[in-house]
């Protein structure tokens, strides 16, 4: 029977590259969600009523760090606890009050500037 025979030399080093940058990765896109997270942070603070005591504004902030691993990392941006609740009365209003949004209008005014920023954060660490 004919047939071709060869030899692989190096795998071990090839399957270590390639583990070590499934690492890199991994610590990349969490750099590249905190850097559009911080933005998003900005614009939302910038958006929200002030309030009579600013605590809402002021509250605002990536919630609880970046979570999760591999493809499925998040953040959430908001009011810390207690204005979280306070921030949906105010977003959609109530019974006694008009709804001032602020959230939503500062994500779709935010995702461009997000977006850069991650991307430029994936880039500049695989050049």
């Amino acid at each position: 029977m004919a047939g071709i025979e060869f030899e692989i030399k190096g795998i071990d080093e090839l399957i270590k590259q390639l583990e070590e940058l499934g690492v890199r990765v991994e610590k990349t896109q969490r750099e590249a969600l905190q850097s559009g997270a911080e933005i998003l942070v900005d614009v939302m603070q910038g958006n929200a009523p002030e309030g009579e005591t600013g605590q809402l504004k002021s509250g605002v902030q990536i919630v609880g760090g970046i979570k999760g691993s591999g493809k499925s990392l998040r953040a959430r941006i908001g009011p810390k606890l207690p204005k979280r609740y306070y921030a949906g009365y105010v977003e959609y209003g109530t019974y006694k009050m008009p709804g001032q949004p602020f959230i939503f209008r500062s994500y779709k005014q935010a995702l461009p500037s997000v977006q850069a920023a991650m991307q430029a954060v994936m880039k500049g660490a695989f050049k």
